[in-house]
């Protein structure tokens, strides 16, 4: 049998008789067998092979690395089996592996090695990804009579005969089809000629590898575990007859594969419904393994439930014993008292000779024993009824405690006093019109003052409220894992939109302009599009001016003088004429930091299903409510924001009714409507030049906000969230906002406004998505509004100081642990090391490793495996280990906000103090599934205690610091200071305590950190009563 070239003109050189040998053939077809040969003969198949099995105990010769990319082309370990495989398709990814495994494997080649050898019977199937990586292989395509090889599957692996040939027919048809279709030079080895000693099979190969004399006395017979020839093989069955002519046509002197197109497309067309067949039993087996787990979580859960009726069964018994005992001494005291009586009586016979007054005395005396015996009962019922209320009342204080710190809440917000109106018409509904009617304008007055009612506060907040904020929380469980601000810029930055709408505001071009110019995105790639809604000061020459000599650096410059219709207006008109897939929409009063644009492109280019990213502001950070592990948001502010722009076509854009102030609420409602996400970008950052004091009114915002709340109330809001809303406008109308002319800027918009509530009433519609009101504001915000960032003192540093967070776990909350991590890789400070500490186990690790495999460079992750010793030991292994100069400490169920540490550095190094701590939100929450992360939020508490300047002395008292609001100098504890680890509970106050001798501790009146506690009124009573009883210990600890 002759060499087998391709029909195209083609010859090897010298060279590569010295290159790659790749044995190609059929399982069970004695490639192993070939492999020894020339092993033997000097082709080096290298040290990394899989070991002999008991089906092949000479060796397999197949290369371990080779095995894995091969498998993962083909789908998984398993799918050698089956004749139907999904499309096969090398991605980017699998051809730089290829590449990279080939030249090392070249490279670790023996230098007196003949040639180097590649082998694995999986290639058959894979030779068309491998083939544009190989360059000249000299190839030996091992065959062997189909019958013998599928009788031989048959013995060691059960398959049946017949899909054995089918399984025959496909390998051999792919690996000779890719062989000729790519013009690679190979050689036909027949095994069973050789097997037989067939000397024209041995000089073929010698003399197509350029190999001396093979030692055939390598092959031993008993190798060839089944022989058959074409004359075992039935006329009458379909694949045996296909798979001999195609075996004929092998191992003829001119083989072609052409005839056999149609036949192979038959084969794949039969056996592809067993294909799916085995998907579907496949997956139903996975999801039994599932249901299997979760039974297994069930049964265990019913141990400890048992285990818990037990104990209790026993405290029942030992309370039994004590009530038995408190008997007993009753029938002690009892017989004491008879006692006592006898000797009255017999002193009443002796002292009866005493006369009247005596006889007197006696009488009043029995009086007042039968009064003492009345009493004495009366107390015992009342003791009874003493310690049966005394429990109530404890229960009861714990709720009372959770419900004062809600109301507190609800009394100190503003959009409370405005809710007024409602309480006096409830009064005039219940005692009648008559009796309470007042002048208007009092009677609004009266509202607006009285609006921290608990009642009228409640009827203020939406309904939708609780929802809208439990949707942000939910979708915290769908993420897995992803990197939202990958440090390196994309490959390819997409060309974008820039529109800026302009009105008697020329005095911030400039600043404006220069901060744009030094951006890390290419100018050549931004469309600037400015809108001048009609100014009528020199904002219009000054732009002039300034795009004269800047204009050639963009992409493209317009500009447009139209009329005044407002902001969401001219942005609109830019939107519409810019034909790019994503706009910046900008105010003109604030500067770009240097990465912003990059930061945002880079973020929207990784998302989807969000139609917009909201840039982060500075100095004063818009205060609504953020999802610290999403970066999920309710609503969105404009003044610095990328949107998509087909999907702002899609929803119709900005509505041209709201002129100025609320059109961003407006249109990110109806995004949401649409079923699309926002996000918050914390690392993407301008300068706003907002406010120039802190708490400006600005009357033009006033009179917009106001009514566009009324509007979007009337669009988004149910029943209830309208009329509060004509409520609230008319009693503002008439009361004021207690600046000069806020009642007369109402009064004059009013009309207008009640016209166009009209058609925000009629354009409603039905969504999913809840929309949140809270009085004239929408979402949760959080304190810390007009606190003043100064991300100027970080930047400025050359030699960041790193900053160590500290986790401490348990197994069985990796969900949880999840959601921590991905708050921490959010936050804006960009140099983080997270030590996840767990507490007797390794079960997090590959949670670490995973996240550790895409994280960006400014955050590391480590695991640190700790015995079974307690919390506190966790947190002292940990801070050993701790590398930064700065220490947070995190526990898994808690999160923190973006900004949480990047506040707390700066607050400490604008003071040069030795630590930092912020506000902190209790947030009481009900697990439905821990190891899932399926947990629903019910408030967000900032407890009194806690707005606490730092003062040691009350500090002794009692603890106002939650652990993870505190970030301190890890010097500060140096190698003595830790955390007492006999201690359950409140260890951290007394490490507190000691950390804090001689130190400089600042405040940060901002809520940057959310911490969890049990909604469960019976779960927060047994928690207070641990922490009640590890106080008194705590309390006498020594602290030095």
């Amino acid at each position: 049998m002759r060499r087998v070239m391709c029909l195209s003109d083609f010859s090897l050189d010298s060279g590569n008789r010295m290159g790659v040998v790749l044995v190609v053939g059929m399982h069970r077809s004695g490639t192993s067998a070939i492999c020894r040969l020339l092993d033997n003969a000097g082709v080096d198949f290298g040290t990394n092979l899989i070991p002999p099995g008991d089906d092949n105990p000479l060796g397999f010769w197949e290369d371990r690395d080779f095995i894995g990319m091969n498998e993962e082309l083909l789908g998984s370990v398993d799918a050698w089996q089956r004749v139907v495989l999904p499309t096969l398709g090398s991605s980017e990814q699998w051809q730089r592996k290829a590449k990279t495994f080939l030249a090392r494997w070249l490279d670790n080649r023996s230098s007196g090695a003949a040639a180097v050898g590649l082998k694995d019977p999986r290639v058959s199937r894979t030779l068309e990804q491998w083939l544009p990586f190989l360059k000249r292989p000299q190839v030996l395509f091992v065959v062997r009579n189909p019958l013998s090889v599928a009788h031989s599957l048959n013995r060691r692996d059960g398959m049946s005969v017949e899909y054995g040939l089918a399984l025959w027919f496909v390998y051999n048809f792919e690996a000779f089809k890719a062989l000729q279709d790519h013009c690679v030079a190979f050689q036909v080895v027949n095994y069973d000629l050789l097997m037989g000693g067939d000397t024209d099979q041995k000089e073929q190969i010698q003399n197509f590898l350029g190999l001396t004399d093979l030692n055939m006395s390598l092959l031993e017979r008993k190798l060839q575990h089944q022989r058959f020839d074409t004359s075992d093989v039935h006329e009458d069955n379909f694949i045996e007859e296909l798979s001999a002519r195609f075996w004929e046509v092998l191992t003829s002197d001119s083989p072609d594969y052409g005839s056999f197109e149609t036949a192979y497309k038959s084969v794949m067309a039969f056996y592809k419904p067993f294909s799916d067949l085995a998907d579907r039993l496949n997956e139903a087996q996975e999801y039994s393994s599932h249901v299997e787990a979760d039974n297994q979580l069930l049964r265990e859960q019913v141990r400890k439930f048992e285990l818990e009726a037990d104990e209790s069964k026993r405290y029942a018994t030992h309370l039994e014993a004590d009530i038995e005992s408190l008997h007993a001494s009753i029938d002690h005291l009892e017989g004491d008292l008879d006692g006592l009586r006898q000797t009255i009586a017999s002193e009443q016979r002796q002292n009866r000779s005493m006369g009247k007054t005596i006889n007197d005395l006696q009488n009043n005396l029995l009086r007042q024993e039968e009064l003492l015996e009345q009493k004495e009962s009366e107390m015992a019922d009342t003791v009874a009824k003493y310690q049966s209320l005394q429990t109530d009342y404890q229960q009861l204080e714990q709720v009372r405690w959770q419900v004062d710190v809600l109301l507190q809440q609800l009394y100190s917000s503003k959009s409370w006093r405005w809710t007024a109106p409602l309480r006096y018409f409830r009064k005039v509904l219940s005692v009648g019109i008559r009796k309470t009617v007042l002048p208007v304008r009092w009677m609004a007055s009266y509202f607006l003052r009285r609006l921290s009612s608990v009642k009228a506060r409640a009827l203020v907040s939406s309904r939708q409220n609780a929802t809208a904020l439990q949707h942000l929380v939910d979708n915290r469980s769908l993420e897995k894992f992803w990197n939202p601000f990958p440090d390196a810029m994309p490959p390819e930055l997409p060309k974008i939109g820039l529109s800026v709408v302009l009105y008697n505001n020329g005095r911030w071009l400039q600043t404006f302009m220069e901060s744009l110019l030094s951006q890390d995105y290419p100018l050549d790639k931004i469309h600037l599009f400015f809108v001048d809604n009609s100014s009528t000061d020199d904002t219009h020459s000054k732009l002039k001016d300034l795009l004269a000599s800047n204009a050639q650096r963009f992409a493209s410059l317009q500009v447009a003088r139209r009329p005044n219709a407002g902001f969401g207006s001219g942005h609109d008109y830019a939107i519409r004429k810019l034909n790019v897939d994503y706009v910046l929409v900008s105010n003109v009063d604030l500067e770009f930091q240097r990465e912003a644009i990059v930061n945002a492109v880079s973020a929207a280019l990784s998302d989807k299903d969000v139609a917009s990213w909201e840039l982060r502001q500075s100095p004063y950070e818009h205060p609504k409510y953020v999802d610290p592990v999403t970066l999920q948001v309710n609503w969105s502010s404009h003044a610095c924001i990328l949107i998509e722009r087909k999907v702002y076509l899609e929803v119709g854009g900005y509505e041209p009714r709201i002129f100025m102030y609320g059109e961003d609420v407006e249109l990110s409602y109806r995004f949401r409507r649409a079923g699309y996400q926002l996000k918050y970008l914390p690392r993407a950052v301008v300068f706003h030049h907002t406010y120039e004091s802190e708490g400006e009114i600005k009357p033009l915002q006033f009179s917009g906000s106001t009514a566009a709340n009324l509007l979007i109330r009337c669009r988004y809001g149910n029943i209830s969230d309208v009329l509060v809303g004509y409520f609230l406008i008319f009693a503002l109308a008439f009361r004021g906002a207690g600046f000069n002319d806020s009642r007369r800027l109402l009064w004059r918009s009013l009309p207008g406004t009640l016209a166009k509530s009209m058609f925000f009433l009629a354009t409603r519609e039905k969504s999913k998505a809840a929309f949140p009101f809270r009085g004239f504001d929408y979402d949760l915000c959080r304190e810390g509004a007009f606190w003043e960032s100064d991300r100027a003192i970080i930047d400025q540093l050359e030699d960041l100081p790193l900053v160590t967070v500290i986790t401490r776990t348990v197994e069985g909350r990796e969900a949880l642990l999840n959601q921590a991590i991905f708050s921490v890789m959010n936050q804006t400070y960009p140099s983080i090391q997270h030590i996840i500490t767990e507490d007797g186990g390794d079960s997090t690790k590959a949670l670490c490793e995973q996240v550790g495999g895409v994280s960006p460079e400014r955050y590391e992750i480590r695991h640190l495996r700790c015995p079974k010793k307690g919390r506190a030991h966790a947190a002292n292994r940990a801070l050993d280990e701790a590398a930064g100069q700065y220490v947070v400490i995190l526990d898994d169920d808690d999160l923190l906000l973006p900004d949480h540490i990047e506040a707390l550095v700066t607050e400490i190094l604008r003071n040069d103090s030795d630590a930092a701590y912020s506000l902190a939100w209790d947030t009481p929450v009900k697990y439905f599934d821990k190891s899932r992360g399926y947990y629903t939020e019910h408030a967000h508490i900032t407890l009194p205690l806690f707005y606490q300047e730092f003062d040691r002395e009350v500090l002794f008292h009692h603890n106002f610091l939650p652990i993870q609001s505190v970030l301190f100098k890890r010097s500060l504890a140096g190698q003595t200071i830790r955390f007492d680890e006999d201690l359950d509970y409140l260890e951290d106050w007394v490490f507190w305590k000691r950390l804090t001798k001689g130190a400089d501790f600042r405040f940060v009146k901002k809520t940057t950190s959310i911490y969890k506690t049990p909604l469960s009124v019976n779960e927060n009573f047994a928690r207070r009563r641990l922490l009640d009883e590890a106080y008194k210990i705590a309390s006498e600890r020594p602290i030095s």
